[in-house]
Order: C-alpha cells, then structure tokens, then sequence
C-alpha cells in the first residue's frame, strides 16, 4: 500500500506526464493502484525499433521516491526479455544510486536511451537488427493478443492456439489498461490483413489459390485431435521466437530441445507411461513400457483444464505433470529461468533439463529438486567416477565460454544464458542464496514422486551403460 507522500508524488507526476509527455513515450497508473503504472514506447525513427509499440510496467515501491521502482518490459522487442526485470541505474537494481528527485518521465527517457544503445545488462538481450525490427512490426499485434491467443477482431479465440508463457493472457491486462489503443491496434490489424495467428500479413491470393471445397468439408478433413493440441502450441511458440536463428535450426538445439509437453503419467514402478495431448502424434515409448499396461489414446485441451482432468481419470493415471522445458530467452524465462537435472527414473521417462510447474499467475509454483546442490564442476566430477572414470575438466573464464560458445554456432543471445548460468556467476561460487527455497524444493520430489529424490551418482551408476558407451 502506498504511503500518502508516495500517492502525493505519484498524483503529481501523472498531471505533469500527461500534460508534457516526453518524446516516444505515454504512461498512467493503474486504476486498482497507484503504485502500478504502464507506460508504451512508440520506437523512435532511424532505429530497428521504428514504429514499434513497446507496453511495459513500473512497479514502485509504497516508499517511492525514496526506492526505485522494477521496470519490465512486456512486448517481445530482441533488446529485452519479456516481462524481466530491467537492471538499471534508475531501477529497483540498484536503490542506493536512485536520485529522489528522478521522476516517471525521467525513468522512462533512461529506458529508452538503454533500449536504443548497445549496452547489455541483465533482462537484456543480444538480436540483429533485422530480427529486431521483425519483432516491432508484430508487436501491436502481440499486445492485444498476447502472442495470438485471443482477439476481439475475430470475435473468439483460436483453438488451440496460447499465448505468450510470460503474459498469456491473450491479451486482457494491455485491452484494460489501454482500451483507445487496443481498438486503433484492431483497426490497424483489419486494414493491413494480419494473421492473427503469426502477426504478420498475410499473402494477397492469387487466382489459382482459390478454395477446393467449402469450409465444412474442408473441416471434415482435418486430422483428429489438432484443433487443440500440444503441436500447435509448440508451434506457436516457435512462431513467436522470430524468424532467426532459433527457427532456421529448432532442429539442432539439443539445450533443451522441447518446447511445451503436458504428459499423463501412469505409475509403472521406476518410470511412467507418457501420452502426448495430441492425438494425432506418435507416443514413442520404451521396450519395457509398450508391453505394460492399457495404452489406449486419450485428448485434452491445455486451455480448458476439466479436459486434462478428464483424461487422467481416463487414462488411470495417478499423477499428471506439465514439463516445460527450457528453449530460448526470447519467449521463456531466460536469463533467469531456474532449471534443474532430473533423472528419468525420478520422474517417467525424460532425459532433459525439467522444471514442474504448478499454479500459475501468483500463485505458488513447485520445483522438481535432487538432494544436494551442485556446482556444474562437481556434477562432472561426480558422473566420472561412479563409472570410474577419470574426467579432465578445463575451467574457462567467461571470455573463452563465450568464444566458444559462438564457435559452436550457437546465437549470441544463448550464449548469454550460457555463460551466466555455468560461468563464474552462476552456482559453482555461490552457497545456496540464488537458491533460498531449496529445501522447500527437495521435499517436494517425494511429494510429487512418491519416492525420496536419487542421488546423482546412484543415478549413473544405475545408467551406467549409458556411460561407459
């Protein structure tokens, strides 16, 4: 809750903001609180930002203007990652270097002066300019979609289809807090024939693309159980990363190389019979689990969440899971994304970097967690010698990862993420405080799993074929 000085202040900077708006820039509070504003940045001519309609939030604190406030970014731009917090001089980063007498438009002109250079910080992001200005001709599109979720052009939501994982609420928080602006983006949307699905224009049709048959047959054709399946949104979401790198080479990204999966898991003592929800994919199972059990197909729709009830209890399964898997900073959590091992035998049959997620929008979220906290080097240490092996390790500054890293062909932007989370800032110095619900996380493996979590040695030496190939 504000305090008085903080709603006197706040008052006052709104009358002068709206009377003498700075260059770019327009911001209000929020009408539930004061402390809430939002501001949209037009991008400035002669940048890969022109024309670009960036809608973010200032966050203060109820001692303003004695604290700064957080500052995100909500509309994927390639400077930012969406809905981070910004690491700036005039930022909650930094309290000590915060000037009382800075003001709204003052944060704001700063923002924009950091958007428009070069300079890198956490919540940041590396993109080329071409990339860039992909990103700002879909932003009024992403704003009053939330990546194409929902629209009011076209009267209902595309089934299937979710928005953006930070936002996702297909676009009802940026239609409340800007309604003029959401009907000029509807508008701007109708006249210039955006694909509500892309954001981007669709082709004019030429004679010879003229429909074979009306939309009722054309309907009947479709492959059962691809009008709301996972596919799509993985497919959505790769959309949403741009046309860059990432697109070109999905393929190659073994860094957690899944996008978005809800598997049914029935128990089947140390693993878990999986389904997709898409009834139209393959399930590709192990030897051992093909032969087990019942493995009729079962739907559900990730947006309607009586659906994926319906299909545990038809599936018999005793717990259910949505894994999301770590991809890209463009569209996941990024630099800040919290990501941990877990061992196929812990949780059904999955080999990659996991996080299990629970309830969302403020609500509490459950992480999947082994017993210990390990640094990256001894993690290596440790799979060396349960096989008794003798491993080497090199340890490299973070120049060298980098370099190397981009030798790999990898973008700039997952080389960031690359080497904050496994160079010197990462865990291997740290002893617990980037982790401070740790504890809390460890328990929640036997809540999920049923079973205490394995220790990462006892894992390989379970899986010691796979290491000794």
């Amino acid at each position: 809750m504000a305090t008085p000085g903080a709603t006197k202040r706040l008052t006052r900077e709104y009358a002068s903001i709206s009377k003498s708006p700075p260059p770019y820039i327009t911001a209000h509070p929020s009408d539930r609180n004061i402390l809430e504003w939002h501001y949209i940045i037009t991008g400035p001519p002669d940048t890969p930002y022109e024309g670009g309609q960036y809608w973010g939030t200032l966050n203060f604190p109820p001692d303003y203007p004695f604290a700064p406030p957080a500052i995100r970014m909500h509309t994927p731009s390639g400077r930012f990652q969406p809905s981070s917090r910004l690491c700036l001089s005039i930022s909650d980063f930094h309290p000590k270097s915060f000037n009382p007498a800075w003001e709204v438009s003052t944060i704001l002109t700063g923002l924009l002066s950091f958007m428009t250079s070069d300079e890198i910080t956490t919540g940041s992001v590396r993109a080329s300019d071409a990339e860039r200005k992909l990103f700002a001709q879909r932003t009024r599109w992403w704003n009053s979609t939330c990546g194409g979720t929902k629209t009011a052009a076209s009267g209902n939501a595309a089934a299937g289809q979710r928005g953006n994982i930070v936002a996702g609420d297909g676009g009802a928080k940026f239609r409340h807090e800007w309604p003029d602006v959401e009907e000029e983006n509807i508008k701007w949307m109708k006249e210039k024939n955006i694909d509500l699905a892309t954001g981007l224009p669709r082709p004019k049709p030429t004679p010879a693309q003229q429909p074979a048959c009306s939309p009722d047959v054309s309907g009947l054709r479709r492959r059962p159980g691809t009008s709301a399946t996972v596919v799509q949104d993985a497919a959505q979401i790769a959309r949403d990363a741009g046309q860059g790198w990432l697109s070109r080479n999905k393929w190659r990204v073994f860094f957690g190389c899944v996008m978005l999966y809800i598997m049914i898991a029935r128990v089947l003592g140390d693993g878990a019979v999986t389904s997709s929800a898409s009834t139209a994919t393959p399930v590709y199972l192990t030897k051992e689990a093909g032969g087990v059990g019942d493995d009729h197909r079962v739907a559900a729709d990730l947006e309607k969440p009586e659906t994926v009830t319906q299909a545990i209890k038809i599936s018999g399964a005793k717990r259910a899971f949505i894994y999301l898997v770590h991809h890209a900073s463009d569209h996941l959590h990024g630099a800040e994304f919290e990501q941990d091992n877990i061992a196929p035998s812990d949780v059904g049959r999955t080999a990659c970097n996991v996080i299990v997620s629970g309830a969302k929008n403020g609500q509490k979220i459950m992480y999947l967690y082994g017993p210990e906290m390990l640094s990256l080097h001894e993690s290596i240490v440790r799979i060396g010698k349960a096989p008794h092996k003798d491993v080497k390790i090199t340890n490299l500054g973070p120049e060298e990862m980098y370099k190397g890293h981009l030798g790999f062909g990898m973008p700039s932007s997952f080389v960031d993420y690359m080497v904050k989370n496994m160079g010197i800032k990462g865990p291997d110095n740290g002893n617990g405080e980037q982790f401070p619900h740790y504890e809390e996380r460890v328990r929640n493996v036997s809540l999920y799993t049923g079973k205490p979590p394995r220790r990462l040695e006892a894992w390989v030496r379970l899986n010691k074929a796979v290491f000794d190939a």
